[in-house]
């Protein structure tokens, strides 16, 4: 790569490469395959600065612009230091993540990958950090912003999990695209307390939404499940009230505890029978729930699970269950339960339905009648137990 070192002074000329110039900027340019530059300047830019592809940045500010887009925007700054150290320190450009050994580089130092968009620094011990996407709306159509010039999110070094979603602009977000394609996991609070986002859809590689990964998107509508997803962590979609419909995929395990609590306008689930657990309260306070779909193959429903789910009707629980935890109704609205298997072998707890003051009839196969009944037999719950006809 050709480098090209600038030094502006008024009556000083800087002849040895990468000479500091005292309290003037120090420029590092490298020409890459696509010829983008980074203009450093003490004004925002105008749209007639930089060509296609170029970075710009405002010492004033210490904000960052671009790449420059081909309507000849630079799109909206983001700010990325201090207005004080900005000057004196070298920013660097290449295609590909900075080395963490090259001696050139030194503390403080900024390197922008402009193949990948991403920002490393201010370099520090050492070692550059993970970088921050910046520009170009890299996953189409998940900015209000046009010339989405925001960082939108950031990764861990191999790209496998999603550590932040940085804009909070977004609305449609689609990880099915490069390189959120790749993502395995998405970290604990990810997506927590964005009020922009309405839609997600997950990529193929997703395997877990870690802890209150969209807690408090309230106004989050739509959650495209892909099919690897195997686990749904604690509080992951908490307050998200907006949520309407659930179709969770079929390599789905485990849906940890109050994942989807408070959710209050989600009306219809469907868990798969690849799901062996609900945990705590995992749809405690769901009151528009009215339509649960359980899958054959789910084992334990843990405590409080329904908990003042109001507008639940009926609920058919699957022969594989084994057990159904301490209040899983308590306070809700459903009317009919029917269990399409024996006894389950760790037990059904004798609070299950408490405070269920519309249940009107619990159905059982007719051979395990009797088996049912005497479970309850010291509670009013044995009045409405039914065989199944």
């Amino acid at each position: 790569m050709k480098k090209l070192i600038i030094c502006a002074a008024t009556a000083l000329f800087c002849a040895a490469t990468f000479v500091e110039c005292s309290k003037t900027p120090v420029e590092e340019r490298e020409e890459i395959q696509n010829g983008t530059d980074i203009i450093r300047r003490n004004v925002p830019p105008q749209n007639s600065d930089g060509k296609i592809g170029d970075y710009y940045i405002n010492e004033t500010t210490a904000e960052i612009y671009g790449p420059k887009t081909e309507n000849g925007g630079w799109g909206t700054p983001w700010r990325f230091g201090k207005q004080d150290n900005v000057g004196n320190a070298k920013i660097y450009s290449g295609s590909g993540a900075p080395s963490n050994t090259d001696p050139k580089y030194k503390e403080g130092d900024w390197y922008i990958d402009v193949a990948n968009r991403k920002l490393y620094g201010p370099r520090t011990r050492n070692l550059w950090g993970n970088g921050i996407l910046i520009g170009g709306a890299p996953n189409e159509g998940t900015n209000t912003d046009p010339d989405a010039s925001l960082p939108n999110y950031r990764l861990d070094n191999d790209g496998k999990t999603l550590l932040a979603w940085i804009n909070y602009k977004s609305q449609i977000i689609d990880m099915s695209k490069t390189p959120l394609n790749l993502v395995e996991k998405i970290e604990v609070a990810a997506f927590a307390g964005n009020k922009a986002i309405q839609k997600v859809i997950f990529g193929a590689q997703l395997n877990t939404i870690g802890a209150s990964a969209f807690k408090k998107c309230y106004y989050l509508e739509e959650v495209v499940f892909n099919e690897n997803l195997s686990q749904i962590d604690e509080t992951a979609f908490e307050n998200c009230w907006y949520l309407t419909t659930l179709n969770l995929p079929n390599r789905l395990e485990v849906i940890e505890q109050k994942a989807f609590h408070n959710c209050s306008g989600l009306t219809t689930v469907k868990i798969p029978g690849s799901c062996k657990s609900i945990k705590f309260a995992a749809f405690e306070k769901c009151k528009s729930l009215t339509d649960v779909q359980i899958g054959e193959g789910l084992e334990n429903i843990h405590q409080n699970v329904f908990e003042e789910c109001t507008a639940l009707q009926s609920v058919v629980l699957p022969r594989s269950l084994k057990a159904l935890g301490s209040a899983v109704f308590k306070g809700s609205g459903v009317k009919k339960v029917t269990f399409l298997g024996a006894y389950p072998e760790t037990g059904i707890a004798e609070d299950a339905f408490r405070e269920a003051t519309s249940l009107s009839e619990i159905l059982v196969p007719t051979e395990y009648l009797d088996e049912y009944i005497n479970h309850f037999s010291g509670s009013d719950i044995k009045n409405l137990i039914k065989a199944i006809h």
